[in-house]
């Protein structure tokens, strides 16, 4: 069974798009699902480093949530689905935790 995230800003709030405010423990609208344009978009733990930004320093911190899905379709760089509800804060990064992993990601880069 494959374990799915969500990146949600301070107060579960979408952070890549979209106005949607997340309730813990509570099942989403079941949605058609189109990448993109319509559907939750989650990411497995291979797609997860790309959604570790916000576009805005108010929306900080992150939270990372892990998440039970429905109706997953594999995007690519993240997963799209009919509804989702987030189940377990994993934790949250500042601007300070999320320059640490960047230097962390780099320092990969170089040395491979």
């Amino acid at each position: 069974m494959t374990t799915y995230y969500k990146v949600l800003s301070r107060g579960h709030r979408a952070c890549h798009g979209g106005t949607y405010h997340y309730t813990p423990g509570r099942w989403t609208k079941r949605l058609t699902t189109k990448a993109c344009e319509s559907g939750y978009h989650v990411a497995t733990l291979e797609q997860l480093s790309r959604w570790l930004y916000v576009d805005s320093p108010d929306l900080l911190p992150l939270e990372v949530w892990e998440v039970e899905a429905e109706g997953v379709v594999d995007a690519g760089d993240k997963c799209v689905c009919e509804r989702i509800r987030i189940t377990r804060l994993l934790g949250t990064a500042d601007e300070y935790d999320l320059r640490w992993i960047a230097s962390i990601f780099a320092e990969q880069v170089l040395h491979n």
